[in-house]
């Protein structure tokens, strides 16, 4: 796993986001549970709770706790403007760590706080066609997961509110493999440039049947102690759904 130093020298510092599941079978509620890549132990979990218009998926707030079940950060999503890159504001309150995004005039005002003491930042970006930003990822694999499962690479754009810019994301299927004693297909993600050599990729377990995330390795969006990025294993268990918290 590359040094969050080597991140942020190439400018690419919390690249990547917490994946938000989509509710199984329209379920209101879900929870991951993010282990560190190395020792297995649990380092948070992430409490989603989804709000339905009319069936559709419209929005969804995140708390994420530790293990004592203290929270430490939160978040909000609005899926209405875009699926695929939704309007998000994630803090950190301990940290002072900010970071969203808002759709407005039709294009996307980015914005960061990398702590308590440093100001607002912002960037506007125009709108393009095979974009995601944050948990809108998952939604848009989940879209063109066949064309994924038939072996066929995707391009898209990644929009980053934590590096204010966006770059070029490519997903393609490796091998599969299992999920709770059940096939599972694995798709691998890697930045597009040549910063991808230096930062690892992302992994993503699906159910090919019922095309949910089960499985998100690699670097989050949440921060550590320190302030470096959090590399983590997220589950999405099958009964995670019926969890209360």
């Amino acid at each position: 796993m590359p040094s969050s130093r080597l991140c942020q020298l190439f400018g690419f510092w919390m690249l990547t986001s917490t994946l938000a599941a989509n509710p199984p079978a329209g379920a209101p509620r879900l929870v991951g549970f993010a282990y560190d890549l190395d020792s297995a132990e649990l380092l948070y979990t992430e409490h989603h709770d989804f709000r339905f218009e009319n069936g559709q998926l419209v929005g969804d707030s995140v708390l994420y706790r530790r293990p004592d079940g203290e929270i430490f950060a939160h978040k909000t999503l609005d899926f209405r403007p875009d699926l695929f890159v939704p309007g998000f504001h994630t803090r950190i309150p301990e940290l002072g760590y900010e970071e969203g995004l808002r759709h407005e005039d039709g294009k996307l005002l980015l914005f960061r706080r990398k702590n308590g003491t440093a100001r607002m930042q912002s960037k506007i970006l125009e709108t393009q066609g095979d974009s995601a930003a944050d948990a809108g990822f998952h939604p848009y694999v989940q879209q063109n997961i066949a064309r994924l499962l038939g072996g066929e690479r995707l391009d898209f754009r990644f929009i980053a509110a934590g590096n204010l810019g966006a770059v070029t994301f490519k997903a393609q299927r490796i091998e599969d493999r299992e999920f709770e004693g059940q096939p599972a297909v694995q798709f691998k993600v890697r930045v597009g440039s040549f910063i991808g050599l230096f930062v690892d990729p992302l992994y993503l377990v699906y159910d090919p049947d019922t095309r949910q995330l089960l499985e998100y390795r690699g670097l989050t969006n949440m921060r550590d102690a320190q302030g470096d990025a959090i590399a983590a294993r997220i589950i999405y268990p099958t009964t995670a759904a019926a969890v209360e918290f």
